[in-house]
């Protein structure tokens, strides 16, 4: 089994009063039904190299010790939305060791059902960090649409889905929105060829009757192997998965 990294988020609690009311609840009288609290959802995915340690979502000018919103270790593609506040934040991306020196920030102006991922990666060699809108409306979505990610080093990658939707070849740090596939479980056929010289194929099941957006990731494990993840954006949401067979 191979060590999983999922961000650890703390959740900005509102604080709020409730106001008792005087005298006895009449009988047959169905009690205030409790409200849900409202949340926007957060997600880190930190996709640099392996040795370049762990970062940090914090709010802007915050304590040395205070607890960040969310942290990421290299290759977490495991890593799931997480419930957050509703609120305007102020954010900064931090090396954990050098919380002083941001890498990028951010303002978010963060709703209710609004759905945000946080994307470090290696852009010229250098580390960049992107915020990316997941939200959208299901109900609105006619058709299934895939983000293709490469982030294997010096591999180069096509992705062809059954419903006759191929990819570009994409090199190591390019990304392609393949949009137009039937709701319904699509069958996508990867193949790449490493540095070694060598060629891997590999398959995902992508179901866009459950989520209509999802992306690909296409990638090493901890270990350096070929291990592309699937991981549905935005509200209904499928759990990421590995892609199912590989061939070498």
């Amino acid at each position: 089994m191979y060590k999983s990294y999922k961000p650890a988020l703390s959740l900005l609690l509102i604080a709020s009063a409730c106001l008792g009311t005087a005298g006895a609840q009449e009988v047959g009288t169905p009690a205030p039904a409790e409200k849900k609290p409202k949340h926007g959802y957060i997600r880190f995915w930190n996709m640099l190299p392996k040795g370049s340690g762990p970062l940090l979502l914090q709010q802007k000018g915050a304590a040395p010790d205070a607890a960040p919103i969310a942290t990421a270790e290299p290759l977490n593609y495991y890593a799931s939305y997480e419930p957050v506040a509703p609120a305007k934040y102020a954010l900064s991306v931090v090396r954990a060791g050098n919380t002083s020196a941001p890498l990028q920030q951010f303002n978010l102006l963060l709703r209710s059902d609004v759905y945000v991922t946080f994307l470090a990666r290696e852009v010229d060699g250098k580390p960049t960090v992107e915020m990316l809108d997941d939200t959208y409306d299901p109900a609105a979505a006619m058709a299934g649409r895939i983000t293709i990610r490469n982030h294997f080093p010096d591999a180069q990658v096509t992705v062809t889905g059954d419903a006759s939707i191929q990819s570009r070849l994409l090199s190591c740090g390019d990304f392609q929105v393949l949009d137009g596939f039937p709701l319904r479980p699509v069958l996508l056929e990867m193949q790449a060829k490493l540095p070694n010289g060598k060629t891997q194929r590999w398959s995902a099941e992508v179901d866009f009757r459950s989520s209509k957006r999802a992306t690909l990731l296409v990638m090493a494990d901890p270990y350096g192997r070929f291990r592309p993840r699937v991981s549905a954006d935005g509200p209904n949401l499928l759990p990421a998965t590995p892609a199912a067979t590989a061939q070498r």
